[in-house]
């Protein structure tokens, strides 16, 4: 059922729509959550480093640079300027990092021991 409006009352029934929007856009909110950003697949050397770090390998944008100048690690050129693809590095970080050695002093003193033998 329709209701007329006076024109003195119209200011007050805009807010009034105005604030069931505001309701209703929260409610639509807390349903559908807005997904978050996408991650880049492919980056410049500045976030290649920043990707590196993220995994947790330090490494510096002039390292990285002569990885790619010495064509150690993959990256693809558009534009002139160098690209790294996400998924690529983190294949090659997994090819080539290395394991930890213990380096306590029993295992350092047998490594000692053992070329000081193969010397002999």
């Amino acid at each position: 059922m329709q209701q007329s409006i006076s024109f003195d009352r119209l200011p007050i029934e805009v807010a009034q729509i105005g604030e069931q929007v505001n309701r209703i856009e929260s409610m639509v909110l807390q349903l559908v959550k807005p997904s978050a950003q996408p991650k880049p697949q492919s980056f410049y050397i500045d976030g290649a480093v920043s990707h590196f770090k993220m995994r947790g390998i330090p490494i510096s944008k002039s390292k990285l640079q002569k990885l790619t100048a010495s064509r150690t690690i993959p990256f693809k050129r558009f534009n002139g300027r160098v690209v790294f693809d996400a998924g690529e590095l983190d294949v090659w970080i997994k090819e080539n990092a290395t394991t930890v050695v213990d380096n306590s002093p029993a295992l350092r003193l047998a490594a000692s021991a053992n070329r000081k033998m193969k010397g002999a």
